[in-house]
């Protein structure tokens, strides 16, 4: 997913989790090849949690580690049609995060704009992962989610 850019106010946006939508993983010791899915009420606790740590501003760029000045999230909501929260740019499913920086080094912007290595936001989540094959039960998505809240509790 590509960002929607304001080339004059430096600001990009675009989403930061889309919610139900698989993501590709590979474990770099093991090999293992999985996929890991965020529901819209998993991304709704991971927002909160990510606002009550004061983690929103946390930016470095290819998960280098290397904290960055002068980029700041300014905009976060997460989409819900019904209220009429969804920006027109993306079509994306109800509880997807969508957010909004702003990069104020005009080096930087220079290079995420015109750099083929940045196309889009990723979270970074320190948790462990629960597997469980997909189902259309919703007994087994309750499940997952209260997994999840524990894991998250952590």
């Amino acid at each position: 997913m590509s960002f929607a850019k304001d080339e004059s106010k430096h600001i990009l946006s675009g989403p930061a989790l889309i919610a139900d939508m698989p993501i590709y993983r590979r474990n770099f010791i093991t090999g293992e090849e999985y996929y890991v899915v965020f529901t819209a009420s998993t991304i709704e606790k991971l927002v909160e949690r990510y606002s009550k740590n004061n983690m929103l501003n946390t930016v470095n760029l290819q998960h280098d580690g290397n904290m960055i000045d002068g980029v700041y999230m300014f905009e976060s909501f997460i989409i819900n049609k019904e209220r009429g929260i969804a920006p027109k740019e993306f079509d994306l499913p109800d509880g997807s995060w969508v957010v909004s920086f702003k990069v104020e080094d005009e080096n930087l912007w220079n290079e995420i704009v015109n750099s083929n290595d940045f196309n889009g936001f990723s979270v970074e989540v320190a948790a462990n992962l629960v597997e469980k094959m997909a189902s259309e039960k919703q007994e087994d998505i309750d499940e997952i989610d209260e997994l999840i809240d524990e894991l998250l509790k952590k």
